[in-house]
């Protein structure tokens, strides 16, 4: 989860770095970032950039939801009980993508 948070704070800074004065309220422990002024196919460009310098590739693309996954790290392995890890583990990420009063609203 840590990860799908740094991805998506940073996405958000380096993208555009400000948000809608009139944001929706967040749900609680879901991270959600407000993009205004930029197009879907903008934003889903810069998310396909992103995710692909850390090693993830597409899994699924729709209107409102890109999902990236990677075969899981050492690091995430070592997390799972032994009971838990099939044949080729995944890392998955998925983001919901939809228009907001005019901004973008990526989560």
């Amino acid at each position: 989860m840590r990860r799908r948070e740094f991805i998506v704070a940073f996405l958000a800074l380096s993208v555009l770095g400000c948000t809608s004065s009139q944001a929706p309220a967040p749900v609680p422990g879901k991270l959600e970032v407000i993009i205004p002024g930029m197009s879907i196919d903008r934003i889903k460009t810069t998310l396909v950039s992103e995710m692909q310098k850390r090693k993830f590739r597409i899994a699924n693309e729709t209107q409102s939801e890109m999902s990236f996954e990677q075969p899981a790290s050492s690091a995430v392995l070592k997390s799972l009980p032994e009971t838990d890890i099939g044949k080729a583990p995944l890392e998955r990420i998925t983001y919901t993508i939809k228009p907001v009063a005019g901004d973008i609203l990526v989560s």
